[in-house]
């Protein structure tokens, strides 16, 4: 809900330049080498919490060894009983 990061696979670690998951855990957008467009990705995953939608995006970053690389996430609301 606060655009925290609770993990992510394996791809993405090695992706970001990172080893562990413990690396990007605890981390928001703005940590991370694609914090230039932090903004629009917490925006995408606002609507997606708060119209309760199904969105996918096209997310074009500069990855840590300078290489340009395009990600599609799919981002869907979790709802739990809390």
């Amino acid at each position: 809900r606060n655009g925290v990061y609770v993990g992510c696979n394996d791809e993405q670690l090695k992706s970001l330049g990172l080893e562990r998951l413990e690396d990007i855990t605890g981390k928001t957008d703005k940590d991370l080498i694609w914090k230039d467009h932090a903004d629009k990705l917490m925006e995408v995953d606002n609507r997606v919490m708060t119209e309760g939608i199904e969105i996918i995006t096209e997310e074009e970053v500069i990855l840590f060894n300078g290489h340009k690389a395009i990600f599609l996430s799919k981002k869907v609301p979790l709802r739990g009983a809390d």
